[in-house]
């Protein structure tokens, strides 16, 4: 991490079909963000990757998320979690498209701190979006991406 006494853990482990079609894996990030104090924040996502045929794919993705010694909730632990679906159509190397559906849980509100809006700190709260939009490439080394997005 940035403080040289914060040391972490990244790993992983991935699993393919023999055709290459299907994957999941599962990765995990998980130590000390804070020098001063014992203070542990433990991330893992689980990622399923799936192509229907050579031009259709869909991503399943779902983090969770717990940390330690929260300052918000004065030192207890704090957790979130959230979903992420992606579907993207490929109609050649050069554009895609594709539509993404999100979920968020801030179960402790430390996330998307809603006391600024009026909100209690320590209620849970739901966030959702979907987003569609294109990925063009009009030269190898530049990808534009316009998006529409509703939360």
């Amino acid at each position: 991490d940035k403080q040289a006494g914060a040391w972490n853990f990244l790993g992983g482990v991935k699993l393919k079909t023999d055709d290459n079609s299907t994957s999941a894996s599962l990765h995990v990030v998980t130590g000390d963000y804070r020098e001063t104090i014992n203070a542990n924040r433990t991330r893992s996502t689980l990622l399923i990757n799936h192509d229907f045929t050579d031009r259709i794919h869909f991503t399943f993705q779902h983090d969770y998320v717990f940390q330690d010694q929260q300052l918000l909730l004065l030192g207890k632990t704090a957790h979130w979690y959230g979903i992420n679906n992606f579907l993207t159509y490929n109609f050649n190397d050069d554009l895609k498209a594709g539509i993404r559906a999100e979920w968020l849980r801030d179960h402790d509100r430390v996330r998307v701190l809603e006391s600024a809006r009026g909100g209690a700190l320590n209620a849970s709260s739901g966030y959702y979006a979907i987003t569609g939009g294109i990925n063009w490439k009009p030269v190898g080394w530049l990808t534009i991406r316009p998006e529409v997005r509703y939360d």
